[in-house]
This record gives C-alpha cells, sequence and structure tokens, in this order.
C-alpha cells in the first residue's frame, strides 16, 4: 500500500514537472514573438 502511495505522488510530480515544462517552454516562444 505505501508503495502504492509513492507511486502516485511519483506520478503527480512527474506530471507537474512535465506541465511546467511545457508552460515554460510555450512562455519563451512568446517572447520570441513579442520582441
Amino acid at each position: 500500500m505505501l508503495n502504492f502511495i509513492i507511486l502516485i505522488s511519483n506520478e503527480n510530480s512527474i506530471l507537474v514537472y512535465k506541465v511546467a515544462i511545457e508552460l515554460r517552454s510555450r512562455t519563451i516562444c512568446l517572447h520570441k514573438i513579442q520582441s
């Protein structure tokens, strides 16, 4: 059960990490277009 909880939290952090990278790359693209 504990391993399962750890697995879920790891999945969530990976998801958050992917979303953060996605947002960051989009922001960089927007800055390049604006400047």
